[in-house]
């Protein structure tokens, strides 16, 4: 079982838990008394881990994975008078999205997942912006024509310290899984792309320098 499918499959087990104990405890009478106890829970749940837990990075937040088990807490309090289910349910859908919240971040930044769909296909762009300025300045002095083929390879007779160009990186490809559209995790993969060089005077081929694999 990978880690995404267990994660998916937590989130459902707290949702068939929701299905039963509203089915059998369900009791709709004077639902408004407990409104306002139902609706200081989901605020609760918004608050810890909507706000307060929410990472100010590139990579995006856990929603569903708290929001689920909140509304399922917000109408077990709502639809139903039996203390011991409300006090089971709080307990339960709290730890529940807690434990989402974290199994979702450590797949996030710690394993093969990311939460960016711009990742897909992202190429980084400002390594490849500098290469580009660096072989223009060098062309002021060596504007000579090169062949084609990878740049670190065609530019090794230059002095380093004139090159100074970036000639391997990593990109990221990001893919879409069966459950990305409720989960928001995307599969990750990182591969070691490298600078080619298309060939022509520098000057000319500067804007034409591309990250391919080997």
């Amino acid at each position: 079982m990978t880690p995404d499918t267990f994660h998916v499959l937590v989130l459902i087990l707290s949702v068939l838990v929701f299905f039963i104990l509203i089915w059998k405890y369900r009791n709709w009478n004077g639902f408004f008394k407990r409104l306002p106890l139902a609706s200081v829970a989901f605020v609760f749940m918004f608050i810890i881990f909507g706000i307060l837990l929410s990472c100010l990075c590139d990579e995006n937040d856990p929603v569903f994975q708290w929001l689920i088990p909140a509304v399922c807490l917000f109408f077990i309090l709502l639809g139903t008078e039996n203390k011991k289910v409300k006090i089971f349910s709080a307990i339960f859908f709290v730890l529940i999205a807690g434990f989402l919240s974290w199994h979702f971040n450590h797949l996030v930044y710690h394993s093969n997942y990311t939460t960016n769909s711009r990742t897909k296909q992202r190429l980084p762009g400002d390594f490849l912006e500098h290469n580009k300025e660096r072989l223009k300045e060098i062309s002021a002095e060596y504007d000579e024509s090169y062949l084609t083929g990878w740049a670190e390879e065609v530019f090794k007779e230059l002095p380093s310290e004139k090159t100074r160009m970036i000639y391997q990186t990593v990109r990221t490809d990001a893919y879409e899984l069966w459950h990305t559209s409720f989960t928001g995790l995307y599969r990750k993969s990182e591969k070691n792309i490298y600078l080619w060089y298309p060939g022509g005077k520098l000057a000319e081929a500067a804007n034409k320098i591309e990250w391919k694999e080997k």
